[in-house]
């Protein structure tokens, strides 16, 4: 079996953008290899598309000032000449749209042993990555109040011509599609663009949680470690955590651990001991991170998985996040996971308060939040599930 695995890149979002499957496959005998265009590991594995930065920031920039997304970058033709897609039995695309792929050469692309992992809903709108609340996605986007999205902002409101665009692609293909949760399953069924893709896969990303089963959460000389992701913007719902940590009453007893390149508030900062790392690529380090904390907060407003819950509750973290999230979909509520009300600072410092209330219950929904990764969530399990859906796709 020959597979590829096609991304906009390779180490950034390793653990769910076919980086490190691939180097899994290569483990059980599988010829695999992962093209990108933009190549950051030495990898001789990952083969780099041959493609001209120069002209890639062009096109990114006309397409800025026209409001259009991926329709005009000529990458696809680099591609198909490649000898590995010619000859490949399995071709398993994540992010074609991140500046790689003309939406118009999907249907070229896109063969009968295709396989698409659809990673958010930005393919289900008519701009934006994640809709929130608003549900003309459901219908046809007609106006945006979104265009200062996180990933593509438009200068004018021309969503109504991208929903089109994507109307007009996507009847033409029918490939194989992979979701990592049922949330996102759901949303694929719901829109109009997408209500015909009729080989939907779900398989949630993996954890290797083997790499932590030596943890022993680290002392904070007695305090309440609370761990989260820093982001500026309204995706990661940062706004209302800040609110719940100005509400927690005993603020002396908290510590708090914090990746993410966000900004943290100047009031926040002095009401706490805090330590920044910034964007960690490193997951040795992530995991390090992880194990000094006794909870971790995402109060993410929409995700289309939330893998750092999961890494979380393998270094035995208690994770808290709201409801009506993919995340709690994930995370086993009640039993290990906390969901509150959306939106809700209130409820967030209530939750950080109760659940750090009882040592002896903490520590039963730490140990019982590991083990429900370890089992339900391993990274060998995400694997196998590949390799079972790219025998069934030969098959056919």
């Amino acid at each position: 079996m020959r597979v590829i695995e096609v991304n906009n890149t390779d180490l950034v979002g390793r653990a769910f953008n076919g980086f490190d499957l691939h180097l899994a496959l290569i483990d059980r005998n599988i010829a695999a290899k992962q093209v990108v265009l933009e190549k950051q590991s030495n990898i001789p594995s990952v083969i780099q598309l041959p493609y001209d930065e120069i002209i890639r920031q062009e096109i990114s920039y006309i397409e800025q000032k026209m409001a259009v997304s991926n329709l005009l970058f000529p990458f696809a033709e680099q591609l198909m000449d490649l000898e590995e897609y010619k000859e490949a039995d399995i071709v398993h695309f994540h992010f074609p749209y991140h500046q790689m792929f003309s939406l118009l050469d999907y249907p070229k692309i896109m063969k009968e042993n295709s396989i698409w992992t659809i990673h958010d809903p930005w393919i289900l709108t008519g701009n934006c990555t994640h809709p929130m609340q608003c549900e003309q996605w459901k219908v046809e986007c007609k106006e945006c109040g979104n265009l200062e999205d996180d990933y593509f902002p438009m200068c004018v409101d021309n969503v109504n011509f991208m929903w089109k665009i994507k109307e007009h692609v996507l009847k033409k293909i029918n490939p194989h599609i992979v979701v990592a949760s049922h949330w996102m399953k759901k949303r694929i069924e719901q829109s109009p663009l997408t209500c015909h893709f009729s080989k939907i896969h779900v398989i949630p990303f993996g954890i290797q949680a083997d790499n932590h089963a030596d943890i022993v959460k680290k002392s904070n000389d007695g305090k309440i470690t609370v761990g989260f992701r820093a982001e500026n913007g309204d995706i990661k719902g940062c706004s209302f955590l800040y609110e719940a940590l100005r509400r927690l009453k005993d603020k002396k007893q908290y510590k708090l651990e914090v990746v993410g390149n966000g900004d943290i508030p100047q009031d926040i900062s002095q009401m706490y001991e805090v330590a920044e790392y910034g964007f960690v690529k490193d997951r040795k380090k992530l995991i390090e991170i992880l194990k000094r904390c006794d909870v971790f907060v995402m109060p993410s407003l929409a995700e289309s998985f939330g893998l750092m819950a999961l890494e979380a509750m393998a270094c035995k973290c208690v994770v808290i996040c709201f409801k009506e999230t993919v995340i709690e979909e994930n995370i086993n509520v009640p039993k290990c996971g906390v969901a509150v009300a959306y939106k809700s600072g209130v409820e967030l410092a209530d939750a950080i308060e109760d659940v750090c209330a009882s040592p002896d219950g903490l520590v039963k929904r730490q140990e019982n939040g590991y083990r429900y990764v370890k089992e339900q969530y391993s990274f060998e399990r995400y694997v196998r599930n590949h390799v079972r859906l790219f025998e069934e796709v030969l098959k056919r």
